[in-house]
């Protein structure tokens, strides 16, 4: 009895030896998982921490506030500026109809931080002979063909222009109502209506905050039902809405461009969606956009292009004069070192 009973003690202390040394085996697993999950967690926070301050560094050299955010976002130094160069852009506007109501020629300059605009009056003519001028010599009559438009105001202005973004006017009014209505000045009283197109304009002259429909009735102004119209230095009739256009476009630019509006990109994007056609690449527009933001440091050169209106045919024409046209294109759309080289030339 003796010697089974050494017998089974021996063999209950293996196994007991066999037992500790596993759970000695499942305790050194156990705490290399820990060390391994440790050392994980370590080199993780250290990394996030090292790209946060890495972030925090470039920001504070791209400078503090929303210009600075963007620039350190999209990978932009303080010295990326210089290797952006002017970019001039056609602004097409277009309602329903086959033929373009706005052409815009607008320029931005973001080492000078200038914006330029000039509009064209939609009745400029672009045919060969001003004696048998007749509607289809009128720059709107190619239709909403942006690559033609293009190719007329490259004519006329000598500029090369890199892109166009054509945007119906119904986009137009809900991107107005999206951020909010505009502020804005009205210069006079605007009152009008025609049963034909179905239009009532009806506006008080004063500064007040336009909505998507009263923005529309604002840019389609030309005159009241009894002829009243802009005060002459202002510029009456097509040159007052022109100017007004301008004017009103770059108030939406200004106020579509603030900090807080960045909450809405998504509202602003689904208005776009569909209704504007542009060439502007995305990687294009990224490169603009943290310089641009800064609207209120912006000097900003608005005009018309220099011309009169004629009837010579019996169509109702703008024939611009190309002396002056050249003259206002240098002082608007030139840097400071292209217009002397031009005017050496």
């Amino acid at each position: 009895m003796g010697k089974i009973k050494r017998t089974n003690d021996k063999i209950n202390k293996k196994n007991s030896k066999e037992n500790n040394k596993g759970k000695t085996q499942k305790g050194r697993k156990r705490n290399k998982k820990k060390i391994r999950l440790k050392i994980i967690l370590t080199a993780t926070f250290l990394i996030f921490f090292f790209l946060v301050g890495l972030f925090l560094f470039r920001w504070g050299q791209n400078g503090w506030g929303w210009q600075g955010f963007l620039m350190t976002i999209f990978g932009h130094s303080s010295s990326t500026v210089y290797d952006l160069g002017r970019v001039n852009v056609l602004i097409i506007g277009s309602d329903d109809g086959d033929q373009a109501d706005t052409v815009l020629l607008a320029s931005y300059d973001p080492r000078m931080q200038e914006i330029a605009m000039l509009s064209i009056p939609r009745d400029t003519f672009i045919g060969e002979d001003i004696n048998r001028a007749a509607p289809r010599d009128r720059i709107n009559s190619v239709g909403k063909n942006p690559e033609a438009i293009m190719a007329a105001v490259e004519e006329i202005t000598g500029l090369e222009i890199h892109f166009y973004v054509s945007i119906e006017i119904d986009a137009f009014i809900e991107l107005v109502d999206e951020i909010g209505g505009v502020d804005f000045y009205v210069p006079i009283d605007m009152n009008y209506y025609d049963p034909c197109q179905d239009l009532l304009i009806d506006l008080r002259a004063g500064q007040q905050r336009l909505n998507g429909a009263q923005a529309e009735q604002l840019v389609r102004f030309r005159n009241s039902n009894t002829g009243v119209t802009f005060d002459y230095e202002y510029g009456t009739y097509d040159y007052g809405r022109m100017r007004t256009g301008r004017d009103f476009i770059l108030a939406t630019m200004q106020q579509t461009l603030r900090p807080e509006n960045i909450l809405r990109i998504r509202g602003i994007l689904d208005v776009m969606y569909g209704r504007v056609t542009t060439n502007v690449s995305l990687a294009t527009a990224r490169d603009y956009i943290p310089y641009v933001i800064n609207f209120n440091d912006l000097t900003i050169l608005s005009n018309q292009l220099p011309g009169e209106s004629k009837i010579p045919n019996g169509s109702w024409v703008f024939i611009h004069d190309p002396e002056e046209t050249a003259i206002m294109v240098r002082e608007m759309f030139f840097t400071f070192e292209d217009r002397e080289t031009v005017e050496d030339s």
